[in-house]
């Protein structure tokens, strides 16, 4: 019980009268992280200790924390998943407000289980995440009907998952900050700040190669070890956020496989808001035929997001360039529908470009729209063929301005 009891008497400042906020991180979680920052940058007092819900004995963990809280001016606690029926617990016992996320109320994998024998009736906010596939949604619900009276609890749902997204998780702290509870910063004020004081001491890229403001910037590949793997760290978070959707990209699954392909020759980046970092990037490879595109990258932003398709789009209309790549599905859609990118629908010149052993087959229009199964404004274009990658065949379709 020492390790728990040494961070609470760090933790808790017996003189400050502003009540204490207790947040409890979830099972596969830690005590640091963005949220535990968030915290600890809107509230003097703070008690966010590191659980160790594994290795100590689920008794022996509650009663430590209870004693430890027991007569303290404590004004919220926040707990996440196996955190969140830790807090339920206290919030029953201690009499104390609670803002639980996708609490594990009904069960759990490992069978703990903390003294739920409180009776104090305080208010809970329970946040749930609709599409939670570790904590089932309804059988928590299901639990507090049977177990709560409805008067003493109010449910949120969200369009999550089982982990909080950062913004979920300061939104309601947020609303909750509205009655009675201690301004804090907005989480757009919380990152800006938290940006600016990393601004001169954290690595970046687009420092390293002097890139101006919303201008593209080419990016060599460094030479020395120790830089390259700085390039290949922060360029894979945006490759990361850019595919993580979808699977990842095939060939990037860690920062190692960067520049792994060395026929990967051209990179550039672009910074468009007002932190110092390339928020989109992109990379090819230099063929007979021009710019083959390979890949995108981008900070996951909306400004980003929306950006690099506008980027993609510019490149291949611009005839000068011969920038050129392979798309399929949505991305196919949007580029030749919205952007008015050019196909390539010449049947030579695809098996050329591409390479005559990798075109299985040339359609032409989509197989699904001469089948009825799809409309030509899902599957635009008279270029599309068949060919294999990874072992999976996939219809493609090639569009840019090849020499």
């Amino acid at each position: 019980m020492k390790w728990i009891k040494s961070r609470i008497k760090e933790s808790i400042n017996p003189n400050d009268q502003s009540g204490l906020i207790v947040f409890l991180h979830g099972l596969e979680s830690s005590s640091n992280g963005e949220k535990a920052d968030f915290l600890k940058a809107n509230f003097p007092n703070t008690f966010i200790p590191d659980l160790k819900y594994k290795e100590v004995d689920s008794k022996i963990l509650f009663d430590s924390i209870y004693n430890q809280l027991v007569g303290q001016n404590i004004k919220l606690i926040i707990g996440s998943s196996m955190g969140g029926y830790l807090g339920y617990c206290l919030c029953k016992k201690l009499g104390v407000r609670g803002l639980l996320f996708n609490p594990a109320l009904d069960s759990n994998s490992l069978g703990i289980q903390f003294d739920n024998t409180g009776q104090l009736k305080p208010h809970l906010d329970i946040v749930i995440g609709q599409f939670d596939k570790v904590v089932n949604p309804q059988l928590t619900i299901d639990w507090l009907i049977e177990n709560e009276d409805p008067t003493n609890y109010s449910v949120f749902y969200e369009g999550i998952e089982h982990r909080i997204p950062i913004d979920v998780f300061t939104k309601h702290i947020l609303k909750l900050s509205s009655n009675n509870m201690t301004t804090i910063k907005t989480y757009e004020q919380f990152i800006n700040e938290a940006e600016t004081e990393q601004v001169e001491t954290e690595f970046n890229i687009a420092k390293e190669v002097k890139a101006k403001k919303n201008s593209w910037t080419k990016i060599e590949i460094p030479k020395d070890t120790d830089l390259k793997d700085k390039y290949e760290n922060e360029l894979f978070k945006l490759i990361d956020s850019a595919y993580k959707a979808i699977g990842g990209y095939a060939k990037i699954s860690k920062p190692d496989d960067v520049f792994a392909d060395t026929t990967w020759d051209v990179w550039k980046g672009i910074d468009i808001d007002q932190d110092p970092n390339f928020d989109i990037i992109i990379w090819g490879e230099t063929t007979p035929y021009g710019i083959k595109s390979c890949g995108v990258g981008h900070d996951g932003e909306e400004a980003s997001r929306k950006g690099y398709l506008q980027v993609k789009a510019d490149e291949f209309k611009d005839m000068s360039k011969n920038y050129y790549g392979e798309v399929s599905d949505k991305l196919a859609a949007i580029l030749i529908n919205k952007f008015g990118v050019p196909v390539v629908e010449d049947e030579e010149t695809v098996r050329e470009v591409v390479g005559k052993e990798k075109v299985m087959e040339f359609a032409g229009q989509h197989p699904d729209v001469k089948s009825g199964k799809s409309t030509e404004k899902d599957c635009p274009g008279k270029g599309w063929y068949k060919r294999k990658i990874a072992g999976h065949e996939h219809w493609k379709i090639l569009v840019g301005n090849p020499k």
